[in-house]
C-alpha cells in the first residue's frame, strides 16, 4: 500500500510539473505572437492576398512562414532548454529521447554523468580493414599500432536498468581480431580502469579531460620508448614542467547543450601548457603560422570566451582538420608520427608534437585523400590509429585508399 502511495504522488507530482511547464511554453508562445503582430499580420495577408497560388499552396506557405516566425523570434529561446533540462531534473528522468536522431539520446549514468548510447555495430570487417593496411605498411617498413581510446561507460551497471550500450561490446570485438591478425594494439580502458570516471571524463561532454590525454600520451610515448626506439626524454612527460590552468563552470559539452545547464550542472575546464621554450610550424587548412606552442596549437578565443556552450574542448588545434602538420623546431629528435583520429586526438595529438620532431594528423571524416599513399610519401617512424568508441559507427573512417 505504502509503495502504491509512493507512485501516486510521484505520478501526480510528474503531471503538476508537466502542466507547469506546458503553461511556461504556452506562455511564452503568446507573448511572441502579441510582439510579433504586425510582421505576423503583414506576412499572412501578402500570402492571403497571392492570387496566383491556390488554396492549398496559400496553406503550406502560411504554415512554413509562422513557424519561422516563432523560431525566430520566440521569447527566451536561448532558455528553452535550460527550462526543459530543469523539468526533466525536477521528475527524476535520466532518459531523454532525441524524436529526430536516437543516436543522440541522453543518458544519465549512475554516476551523474551524461553519455550518448552506441549501438552495435560490424567490428570485424573494420577490424579487416586495419588489419589490411597494417600489412600494406609492413611493405613499407612502416609499423602500425592501434590505440583504443577509453569510453565514458565502463560496465553496464553504469547505466540505468533497461539501458544497453554496445561501445565496449564493439571495442572488444575489434581489439580481439586485431590480436588475432597480428596487429599492434593498446587498450586505453584498461590504464584508466581505476581512476575516478568524473576525473576522467567531462560531466557534460562526450570527450575525455585533457589532463586524461595528456596521461594517455605518457603512455603511448612509453610504449614508443619500449619498442619503438623513440627515446623521447621523461622530462616531456612530466606534469611538473606545465602549466594546467583551471576555468571553473565555464563549460558545457555537447550532450550538456542538448539538456541545458540545470539538468546536471556545468563543468570545470582545464587545459595544459608547457612552461618551457617552445617553437612550433603548423599548418591546418588556409592556415600556417609560427612560434610558441601557445601562440600555434591552442586556439585563445575558444578560451576567454565567457560563453559556458563555446567548444572549449577544441582548443586545442581549434578543432577537427583533415590534415594538421606541426614541425618541432625545438626538439633534436628526428621522428615522425602520423596520428589517424578522431576528436579524442585533439589533445592527445598536441602534446606529442612536443615530444617528436614531426607530428601529423588526419582525420578520415574529412580528408579526401589516399590515405596509403599519403603515407608512403611521408613515411612516418609510426602510425598511431587512435579512435573511441562512440565513432565506430562512422564506416568512412576505416576506408583506407
Amino acid at each position: 500500500m505504502k509503495n502504491m502511495i509512493k507512485k501516486l504522488n510521484k505520478i501526480s507530482e510528474e503531471k503538476i510539473i508537466t502542466v507547469i511547464f506546458l503553461f511556461i511554453i504556452f506562455s511564452m508562445l503568446i507573448v511572441t505572437l502579441i510582439k510579433n503582430y504586425d510582421e505576423i499580420h503583414k506576412q499572412i495577408s501578402d500570402i492571403l492576398q497571392n492570387s496566383e497560388k491556390t488554396k492549398y499552396e496559400k496553406i503550406l506557405e502560411l504554415t512554413k512562414t509562422s513557424d519561422n516566425i516563432i523560431n525566430d523570434n520566440i521569447i527566451l529561446k536561448s532558455q528553452y532548454i535550460d527550462i526543459y533540462g530543469l523539468i526533466q531534473k525536477t521528475i527524476q528522468k535520466n532518459y531523454i529521447q532525441d524524436s529526430n536522431d536516437r543516436t543522440r539520446d541522453v543518458i544519465k549514468t549512475n554516476e551523474n554523468m551524461l553519455t550518448f548510447i552506441q549501438k552495435k555495430e560490424d567490428m570485424i570487417t573494420r577490424a579487416k580493414k586495419i588489419t589490411n593496411l597494417n600489412r600494406i605498411l609492413e611493405e613499407y617498413n612502416i609499423p602500425l599500432m592501434y590505440v583504443q581510446a577509453p569510453y565514458k561507460v565502463r560496465k553496464s551497471e553504469d547505466l540505468p536498468i533497461g539501458i544497453i550500450d554496445y561501445a565496449n561490446e564493439n571495442a572488444d570485438i575489434l581489439l580481439e581480431e586485431l590480436e588475432k591478425q597480428g596487429v599492434n594494439n593498446i587498450d586505453l580502458r584498461e590504464k584508466f580502469k581505476n581512476k575516478d570516471i568524473r576525473e576522467e571524463y567531462f560531466i557534460t561532454d562526450h570527450h575525455w579531460k585533457i589532463r586524461t590525454a595528456f596521461e594517455a600520451s605518457n603512455y603511448i610515448t612509453y610504449i614508443l620508448n619500449q619498442k619503438y626506439e623513440f627515446n623521447i626524454d621523461e622530462f616531456y612527460t612530466n606534469i611538473d614542467n606545465y602549466n594546467c590552468i583551471k576555468k571553473e563552470n565555464s563549460f558545457l559539452g555537447s550532450i550538456g547543450k542538448r539538456v541545458g545547464k540545470y539538468y546536471d550542472g556545468v563543468d570545470d575546464f582545464e587545459y595544459i601548457l608547457p612552461n618551457f621554450a617552445t617553437n612550433m610550424k603548423i599548418t591546418k587548412g588556409d592556415i600556417e603560422a609560427q612560434g610558441t606552442f601557445e601562440d600555434t596549437i591552442i586556439v585563445k578565443d575558444l578560451l576567454e570566451n565567457e560563453d559556458i556552450q563555446t567548444n572549449k574542448y577544441a582548443c586545442y588545434f581549434g578543432g577537427d582538420y583533415p590534415e594538421i602538420k606541426i614541425e618541432n623546431t625545438n626538439i633534436l629528435s628526428d621522428k615522425k608520427i602520423l596520428v589517424i583520429q578522431d576528436s579524442y586526438g585533439l589533445a592527445f595529438s598536441s602534446m606529442m608534437t612536443l615530444r617528436v620532431k614531426e607530428l601529423r594528423t588526419l582525420d578520415l571524416r574529412h580528408f579526401e585523400g589516399k590515405e596509403i599513399d599519403y603515407i608512403r610519401e611521408y613515411n612516418p617512424d609510426i602510425v598511431l590509429i587512435m579512435y573511441n568508441p562512440s565513432a565506430f559507427y562512422i564506416e568512412k573512417i576505416f576506408d583506407f585508399e
